[in-house]
């Protein structure tokens, strides 16, 4: 595990989880918005468990030699959320690809007979394309608000709101902290206060509005903008807070999250600022 493990086994003595490992992860050059997001979905046990699985259950050869991380530093901006994105809209193409094989592959058994209808499950991976907002949307200032607003600027003013009618088991909310200012001709970092409770609950416009969610990732930003920035990550994993940074892996204590929220001034010194929050549904609890 080197020397970050064994800090970590030193501090947590008897409370080290048993069988759990924590590594960081080399940065191969600009590769940090990589590192963070691999961290969070690691730690998504879900997502962990259904990537396992179909590995375990592939037959297809997978080439250890092959590290796509040297290929992706000048992708997506280095931005953390353009990565998540891409990563889980090519897992839905695979998975979509190798549904329509199989489909394919039963019509060919069925022909000549009555075949009934094959459904795919797809377990708990998304079904459909993850789409971006309005370059412009900003988030609340306070998640216990309507989560998503989204307000476009053209010939006349008009509001969009969308609703979340089924909660999901893993919900990630993505803050925007980029707004592009067309005087400008750039982007602008929006450090803005935003308080992301540990603990979080929908609103009763929602089915199962009884729902409760446990925060157990964020992605931060650290920088004053968009283009020279650098992301880090904090984990909970057995009900410890561990903090990622690329190679380097330290506990912090839990009260150490809301210095992530972000200012209350327009200008400040504190950089740091939550980007991509992580939510598990309670009841389905995250045991990692």
């Amino acid at each position: 595990m080197g020397a970050a493990g064994s800090k970590l086994e030193k501090a947590l003595g008897e409370q080290f989880p048993e069988g759990e490992r924590y590594f960081g992860l080399e940065n191969f050059g600009n590769t940090c918005y990589c590192n963070s997001v691999l961290q969070a979905l690691y730690f998504c046990v879900p997502f962990r468990e259904q990537l396992l699985e179909y590995y375990a259950n592939s037959s297809k050869t997978v080439d250890a030699e092959e590290n796509c991380l040297t290929c992706l530093a000048d992708l997506f901006s280095q931005d953390a959320h353009e990565f998540l994105n891409f990563l889980l809209n090519e897992l839905v193409d695979i998975l979509e690809k190798e549904a329509q094989t199989e489909a394919e592959k039963e019509a060919v058994i069925e022909a000549g007979k009555d075949a009934q209808a094959t459904k795919i499950d797809q377990a708990t991976l998304p079904s459909e394309k993850v789409a971006n907002g309005p370059k412009n949307a900003q988030a609340s200032a306070s998640l216990r608000e309507p989560l998503v607003t989204w307000v476009h600027k053209n010939f006349q003013e008009a509001q969009k709101r969308m609703k979340i009618k089924r909660p999901p088991h893993i919900l990630v909310i993505h803050l925007k902290r980029f707004k592009y200012i067309e005087q400008l001709s750039r982007y602008k970092k929006l450090s803005y206060r935003v308080v992301f409770p540990l603990e979080l609950k929908l609103s009763d416009t929602v089915e199962d509005s009884d729902r409760e969610y446990s925060l157990f990732a964020v992605i931060v930003h650290v920088g004053s903008g968009p283009n020279h920035g650098h992301y880090v990550s904090l984990v909970k994993s057995h009900n410890h807070w561990l903090f990622f940074d690329d190679e380097n892996v330290e506990m912090i204590d839990e009260s150490a999250v809301q210095t992530f929220f972000g200012s209350a001034q327009e200008y400040s010194s504190n950089t740091d600022h939550g980007y991509i929050l992580f939510y598990e549904s309670l009841g389905q609890s995250n045991t990692s």
